[in-house]
């Protein structure tokens, strides 16, 4: 129902990622889900912290058939890096300690992402390229309600991506911040695993 693609800003010259997704998914009334997003970037952006977390929105409206949501553009994600190659030991530590930052900067704003994996982590660009930012809140979801924790739920539908989704969101149990860093714990194991992936892991006796 969408896609992201890279696009130029023709005033500028600046590159630009633009995510699209079509008129057709908004359905029963709700929101689109491009625009709910939105709503999460400009509560996160609100705070000059979160340049360092994640990108910037530059615009976001209807183009034809479209939504679009205009960001800044970052370098490649984790998914695309040492395809093929272990990747360095100390390259994932100092990943860790700056998104261990992020995502403790998203959960002070009460929200919760629910879909930490590779594909969702990013470098910066440019003299930006040691950075490493969060991207995708379209499953986010606020974990806080007036200062207190929304009310627990069971029974509920999946959300995530089930190769690195934690074992609350498997078995339908409401998501907290422990959720995310779970997440982030087995995509940290997919891509040390990356290059070894036939060789057993070691289980403790």
């Amino acid at each position: 129902f969408g896609a992201t693609v890279r696009a130029r800003h023709i005033p500028s010259g600046r590159a630009v990622a633009i995510k699209l997704e079509a008129h057709y998914v908004q359905t029963y009334g709700e929101a689109a889900l491009l625009a709910r997003e939105k709503e999460v970037y400009d509560i996160l952006l609100a705070d000059p912290e979160s340049r360092h977390h994640i990108p910037q929105v530059n615009w976001f409206g209807q183009q034809d058939d479209y939504y679009c949501l205009v960001l800044d553009l970052l370098g490649s994600s984790l998914s695309h890096e040492h395809i093929g190659n272990a990747f360095p030991l100390v390259d994932a530590l100092e990943i860790t300690v700056m998104l261990l930052t992020s995502l403790e900067f998203i959960h002070s704003k009460g929200y919760l992402h629910r879909d930490v994996k590779p594909s969702n982590i990013c470098r910066g660009r440019d003299d930006r390229s040691h950075e490493i930012f969060v991207i995708d809140f379209g499953l986010a979801k606020p974990f806080l309600d007036n200062g207190g924790r929304l009310p627990f739920s069971t029974n509920l539908l999946f959300v995530g991506t089930r190769q690195f989704a934690s074992r609350a969101a498997h078995f339908g149990i409401e998501q907290c911040p422990w959720d995310d860093l779970e997440s982030l714990a087995y995509t940290l194991i997919s891509i040390l695993r990356r290059g070894r992936d036939d060789e057993p892991i070691a289980m403790p006796s």
